[in-house]
């Protein structure tokens, strides 16, 4: 994974103020190697994070609102999306 695909990924994470607590420096001034680590570290997250926003789609009247079901079916691919991507790119790079 190159550095500025790293950027989207910790962009699409929203870990950017992750990374400023863990090295006290704005993501953009952080080793390529160390913001990989971050990812890697929270990507054992998201497929909880998935399932969880999943199962709000099973109440009984969920697309009795459409609008915020729409909202919540973008978060839910946003989400696994974003850990496709990043498990792709890890295990590309990691052989």
């Amino acid at each position: 994974m190159n550095r500025k695909e790293v950027y989207e990924v910790i962009k699409k994470m929203n870990l950017q103020e992750v990374v400023k607590k863990i090295y006290n420096k704005n993501y953009t001034n952080v080793p390529t190697d160390a913001l990989l680590q971050v990812i890697a570290n929270t990507q054992s997250f998201i497929p909880s994070q998935v399932e969880e926003e999943e199962l709000r789609t099973h109440v009984p009247d969920f697309w009795e609102h459409p609008k915020e079901a729409q909202i919540q079916m973008k978060k839910i691919k946003d989400l696994s999306s974003v850990y496709a991507f990043v498990n792709w790119s890890y295990h590309s790079t990691s052989h």
